[in-house]
């Protein structure tokens, strides 16, 4: 059984996708926002993904201030939470996503060459890896809580 991270966004939403035994999250894609600003643009492809490799639960992140206090895309979220449960017909659950993006950048930081740390925004490649790395992020941070539950 396979479950689908995602790290939502309003320009696009990062992916990850878990091994078959529910242990490890990995980078899976990147989707840029539909030429629509509705959420209903996303569901398609993920509906596809979803059918494709056997998901059968899917993690969203869920943003919140650092003390919990809700965060601003927080009713696109839910919006978007919707959508996807109706047109997947797959459960979908939270995962608190706070610092998610920002451990993700670390590594794009850590591999710029010395003066372009603060440039690393503009590279699409990179920008697009960090939207994946956070999704696995979230998705492998559930998978761990799961584990421990069931020791």
């Amino acid at each position: 059984m396979r479950i689908l991270g995602i790290d939502y966004g309003t320009k696009r939403i990062g992916l990850a996708l878990s091994d078959e035994s529910g242990s490890f999250a990995f980078p899976l894609k990147v989707i840029s926002q539909p030429s629509t600003s509705d959420v209903d643009g996303w569901s398609g492809e993920i509906r596809e993904i979803c059918e494709k490799n056997d998901v059968r639960k899917i993690v969203l992140g869920r943003p919140g201030g650092y003390k919990g206090d809700p965060s601003k895309i927080l009713e696109k979220i839910e919006k978007f939470k919707m959508v996807i449960e109706r047109e997947t017909g797959r459960p979908v659950v939270y995962e608190n996503e706070v610092l998610t993006t920002q451990q993700a950048r670390r590594p794009a930081k850590a591999n710029q060459p010395r003066g372009r740390i603060s440039n690393y925004r503009g590279s699409t490649s990179i920008v697009k890896n960090i939207d994946a790395s956070a999704a696995a992020l979230i998705l492998q941070c559930y998978l761990d809580r799961s584990s421990n539950m069931l020791e």
